[in-house]
């Protein structure tokens, strides 16, 4: 099947895209899946410049494998894979050649060797303002994939977010 891109500037997506534009690279992106942003290419790359050759890498709420694909391009010695809840959306990751386990982020993820990098594109939009977002998006993408609670982040009271970029590091470009 061959869909035409077209993304807004305002949200990334002005309607269900496959193949979709990450990093250079074009994703299937199937009807019902969130659709990657223009914003998470920063956290694939930042996250590829820290992720050493034959290092690992998991990437939590992988959606279609956006970040975990442009990982292994960049760094093909990595073992990446991405988990999500979301079968529609593991099984989109696999086709776009990322490893993927269905599973609930409370789960631990055990790794005896350790991890190099953590990537998560996580839910981060107010439950409250999900009815903001353009019809395309509320039609198409998943709640599941959109909504991050009362404050956009579901954090427990008191709990910190690290935003992907932030002031004092530097820009990376893929």
């Amino acid at each position: 099947m061959r869909i035409r891109s077209e993304r807004s500037s305002s949200d990334g997506c002005s309607r269900p895209v496959a193949p979709a534009p990450f990093c250079g690279e074009a994703l299937h992106v199937a009807l019902g899946v969130y659709v990657p942003r223009i914003q998470s290419e920063e956290v694939a790359c930042r996250a590829a410049a820290l992720l050493p050759d034959n290092g690992r890498a998991v990437d939590l709420c992988t959606g279609v494998g956006a970040v975990g694909a442009h990982l292994m391009a960049v760094v093909p010695t990595a073992a990446v894979i991405g988990i999500d809840v979301d079968v529609r959306a593991a099984a989109n990751a696999r086709r776009n050649g990322v490893a993927v386990a269905v599973a609930d982020l409370a789960e631990p993820v055990r790794c005896h060797e350790g991890v190099d990098v953590v990537t998560a594109v996580a839910p981060y939009v107010p439950t409250g303002e999900l009815q903001l977002l353009s019809a395309d998006v509320q039609r198409y993408e998943p709640r599941l994939a959109l909504d991050g609670g009362a404050d956009g982040l579901d954090l427990s009271p008191g709990g910190s977010s690290l935003p992907p970029v932030d002031s004092f590091a530097p820009a990376v470009r893929c």
